[in-house]
């Protein structure tokens, strides 16, 4: 989940936490396989399965609220809430999935709570400088005015070609091998980009 907050918040100064997550169990029992990936050296490895995980009668993750983290796009800052839907015990075979709870999150000037169900964890989280993907990424999108930009400029923004809005350095990174392929089109972006100073950065930069 990605939750907007106050332009004053100092990041060092905020807590998440989890409120009264209320789920359910399955009646069935479920083998699920990890996912496949590079294991760090002091792993131990069975059948592909971390034993660490896999041989321990208990949850997997231990809690439904996994990482938090911040970003700021502009003046708008965020907080970024990692919410597992699952956990999953091997040895029992069984799973809990997340049905509702409370994320709470508290800085110095007050507190912001929103509700977490299936629904509000289908938002994707932050990966691009777009200022209208707040729309889309935020769950509390009715505070992009009061922090700064109304809600109908920012829908505006991907059509607009006027000068941005603050910053005004743009960053493209790539490979040579997309950027060869790709060329035209990057180059046709990079035009499109008015207003900013634009740097294409690629392996030999």
């Amino acid at each position: 989940m990605t939750i907007l907050l106050p332009p004053e918040v100092d990041f060092n100064n905020v807590t998440v936490q989890l409120i009264n997550p209320f789920y359910e169990v399955p009646g069935e029992e479920y083998n699920v396989v990890p996912a496949p990936g590079k294991w760090p050296d002091s792993t131990k490895i069975v059948d592909e399965k971390d034993t660490s995980i896999y041989n321990r009668d208990a949850f997997f993750p231990a809690g439904f609220k996994g990482d938090v983290w911040f970003d700021q796009l502009y003046q708008y800052k965020m907080v970024c809430i990692k919410i597992y839907p699952y956990l999953y015990n091997p040895v029992r075979n069984k799973l809990r999935r997340l049905t509702n709870g409370v994320i709470e999150v508290s800085f110095s000037t007050g507190t912001t709570s929103l509700t977490v169900t299936p629904a509000a964890l289908s938002k994707r989280p932050l990966i691009a400088g777009a200022v209208n993907d707040l729309c889309k990424i935020a769950a509390n999108p009715e505070v992009l005015e009061t922090y700064g930009i109304s809600y109908d400029l920012l829908q505006s923004a991907a059509t607009s070609t006027a000068a941005p809005l603050a910053k005004s350095k743009y960053a493209i990174m790539t490979t040579n091998a997309i950027y060869t392929a790709c060329k035209t089109d990057i180059d046709a972006y990079i035009g499109s980009l008015s207003g900013y100073t634009v740097e294409l950065v690629t392996e030999g930069a």
